[in-house]
């Protein structure tokens, strides 16, 4: 995936933009989502969950402009999406661009 600003060292294998830009998710919302790769990632892989920041406030779950990660995601039991996971701060916190990478 390319996209500006994007740190190839991320490895991130798809993005989706979510609109309205920027609107904050509180409490954090489920994401699910088409695996982009069932033959790297099967059944029950833990994935981050990454966000490029609009959120220009001090308490931006990532700082504006910059790519981070905001949580996880786990591939379902037949392998085809992933979903965030429900621990505390693995929703998405706010839409925007965000994509799956390898769990670090």
């Amino acid at each position: 995936a390319k996209a500006p600003g994007l740190d190839a060292s991320l490895g991130v294998k798809a993005l989706w933009g979510l609109s309205p830009a920027n609107a904050v998710l509180s409490p954090a919302a489920t994401l699910t989502i088409p695996n982009p790769d069932p033959a790297d990632w099967p059944a029950g892989t833990q994935v981050d969950v990454v966000l490029n920041s609009l959120d220009e406030s001090p308490t931006a779950p990532v700082p504006y402009g910059e790519w981070g990660t905001v949580g996880t995601a786990t591939v379902s039991q037949d392998g085809t999406t992933i979903v965030t996971d429900s621990a505390a701060g693995d929703g998405l916190p706010l839409t925007g661009i965000v994509g799956v990478a390898p769990h670090k």
